[in-house]
């Protein structure tokens, strides 16, 4: 029908051919909006942008990637993988990724040579100090402090990490230009 034929039609006629074309048009619209990238995470993208010295669109991107298994390496430790990723000027001279563990598995004993902060993005920990961070929250650690961490619950623990200088796990240090950092 063409917009010449609406003309000609009765008032009766003229609604429901209105209604008609909401109705096409709904199912349209709700495709399109499931077309846009939404992540599990979408909450938390303004803490990430913060953290990461990103803007907002960059920290959701990165978020999308925290479900494709492409975007992980192994990490130190049995269980615990490793997903680097670049953040802006103001964590240049830090450490930035996203750190998963498998339930129930340990981060090892590491220092913080510089400050640490972390955003739990899925799941929990419990630190060696028996302090609990859950998801959405932020554990700080000030440089030469050290830690281990478990992941509690029945998910696997993700999370956020930016740590100005690096970290020491044994007698490794992972710097920020490390690649596996």
């Amino acid at each position: 029908m063409s917009d010449d034929d609406l003309f000609d039609l009765e008032p009766e006629a003229l609604e429901l051919a209105a209604a008609i074309a909401m109705l096409r048009k709904e199912p349209r619209d709700r495709l399109v909006a499931s077309a846009r990238a939404t992540s599990r995470f979408d909450d938390l993208e303004r803490e990430v942008a913060s953290l990461l010295d990103l803007d907002v669109r960059a920290a959701g991107a990165l978020l999308l990637r925290v479900d494709d298994a492409s975007s992980w390496t192994e990490g130190p430790a049995p269980g615990v993988r490793l997903f680097h990723v670049e953040g802006g000027p103001a964590v240049a001279s830090a450490v930035t990724g996203f750190v998963r563990v498998e339930a129930g598995r340990e981060f090892p004993e590491h220092e913080h040579l510089g400050d640490e902060r972390v955003l739990v993005i899925q799941g929990a920990l419990r630190d060696s100090h028996g302090h609990v961070v859950r998801r959405g929250e932020i554990a700080p650690m000030p440089a030469g402090s050290a830690h281990s961490f478990e992941a509690i619950g029945p998910l696997p623990l993700v999370y956020l990490v930016v740590v100005r200088d690096g970290v020491r796990i044994g007698h490794d240090v992972i710097g920020p230009d490390d690649p596996r950092g």
